[in-house]
């Protein structure tokens, strides 16, 4: 359905898909949407790849924030892809499947890959309640919205890495004014503005 490696690999949950973005329904006890974006590798810093933390991104207006970051595409997708099914077939329970897909998803960065796929997921605290998030045409849009501000602060990253503190906050503030949708901020970022937001420190 896709070309792309979407969490952790594409399956029957995907219920939206526009080119580079997708939404995937997770069933398990309960229902929830999540989003995914995948991105040129070269299009986005080195450090981003299979690293949602970096670079001060989960202050980024992402719904909830990031929560999903992994290489994708040429031969990353095809060793993710053989993992999932050797250990589908292998019927390995999920705390081992776990460890070993884990396991795999590391070493996918050590072979050629195209993409880097960014996700966020509507299962955060009072998501359930909002009807917006049970929509995967909102959803949607609030994908395309995650893969403007990505690109917007990748065109920028080398003014933000280059700024001090007061500057960096001011870009990240700039970049998120260009999104669509208002979203609430992680409650790792959350953590992070109160307690002096180490992220903006430069290295």
């Amino acid at each position: 359905m896709t070309d792309y490696n979407f969490h952790p690999f594409n399956h029957s949950g995907v219920v939206r898909h526009d080119r580079n973005a997708v939404v995937v329904r997770v069933d398990s006890y309960e229902s929830w949407l999540c989003g995914y974006i995948a991105v040129p590798a070269e299009l986005v810093p080195e450090s981003w790849h299979g690293n949602y933390d970096a670079d001060a991104l989960q202050y980024l207006n992402i719904h909830g924030g990031i929560t999903y970051c992994e290489v994708a595409g040429g031969l990353a997708n095809d060793a993710l892809r053989d993992a999932a099914m050797n250990v589908a077939s292998e019927k390995v329970k999920d705390k081992e499947w776990l460890v070993r897909y884990t396991a795999v998803k590391a070493a996918a960065k050590s072979v050629p890959y195209t993409h880097v796929v960014f996700g966020f997921d509507c299962h955060h605290l009072h998501d359930d309640i909002n009807p917006k998030l049970q929509d995967p045409d909102h959803v949607l849009e609030l994908v395309k919205d995650m893969g403007n501000l990505l690109g917007a602060y990748a065109n920028r990253i080398d003014e933000w890495r280059a700024a001090d503190r007061a500057e960096r906050a001011r870009i990240i503030d700039e970049i998120n004014t260009t999104a669509k949708h208002e979203q609430p901020m992680s409650f790792g970022a959350v953590l992070g503005m109160l307690s002096g937001l180490p992220e903006f420190d430069k290295d």
